[in-house]
């Protein structure tokens, strides 16, 4: 009998609470990181985060190229929301430069990537997500994935796809105001949610915290808070 190429493990994603949570594929051979380029790096302390969670089927259908992140995401898995990365920020930035970003180096341990596949879908993702904005959190490695875990694991996300009207559109008002809703015990209001967009479809959700990791106002400038967007299924 031949043998198979790759032998995949089922797990199940966290238990946040989403309304889609289906299984993970982990293939049992995983790569490991690299570091990234280093576009301007900023040592300033940062004023507040943000928590990007990615519209995975909105990426899946603009994804350019067959990379190994871009099979594991689109190929292999099915995702809904996934944490794109928790980045520390400054209110007054003009551009990404003037943000946090690169404080420092260093690879992401094996464990800490097969730990977080499920949540961040992409190896270097992982990598590039440590190296630009974990770096200036202060925090190691270990507890900067810790603290990520703690937000994710802790939200109650709809899925859009199931709030789309009769135009096929989704109101960016009701989305904000029912990740509020649902996570109204965890602080979260509807002025600490912002939405990302391109093209006039759902890109990401954007959750602000304070350097305590507790809910807060989004600054301006931090994603659209109004208007109308088409969901990729």
């Amino acid at each position: 009998m031949r043998c198979l190429a790759m032998v995949f493990l089922l797990i199940a994603l966290p238990g946040h609470g989403s309304e889609s949570t289906p299984a993970c594929v982990l293939p049992s051979s995983i790569e490991r990181a690299r570091p990234v380029r280093v576009d301007c790096a900023n040592r300033s302390a940062p004023t507040h985060y943000v928590l990007a969670l990615t519209w995975s089927p909105q990426f899946c259908a603009t994804a350019i190229g067959a990379d190994a992140d871009t099979r594991f995401q689109c190929r292999d898995n099915r995702f809904g929301f996934a944490v794109h990365g928790l980045w520390a920020q400054a209110k007054d930035a003009r551009d990404k430069c003037d943000q946090p970003r690169h404080c420092g180096g260093g690879v992401v341990s094996d464990s800490l990537v097969r730990s977080h596949l499920c949540t961040m879908p992409g190896v270097q993702l992982i990598q590039a997500q440590w190296q630009k904005h974990g770096t200036c959190s202060g925090l190691s490695q270990r507890d900067w994935f810790a603290t990520i875990d703690s937000l994710w694991d802790g939200l109650s996300l709809p899925d859009p796809r199931r709030m789309v009207g009769p135009g096929g559109t989704i109101s960016v008002k009701e989305l904000r105001d029912s990740v509020a809703a649902r996570n109204r015990s965890k602080g979260v209001t509807s002025a600490s949610v912002r939405v990302d967009s391109r093209d006039g479809k759902l890109e990401e959700l954007r959750l602000c915290y304070t350097t305590g990791f507790r809910s807060m106002p989004c600054p301006q400038g931090t994603g659209i808070s109004s208007g109308r967007l088409r969901v990729a299924r």
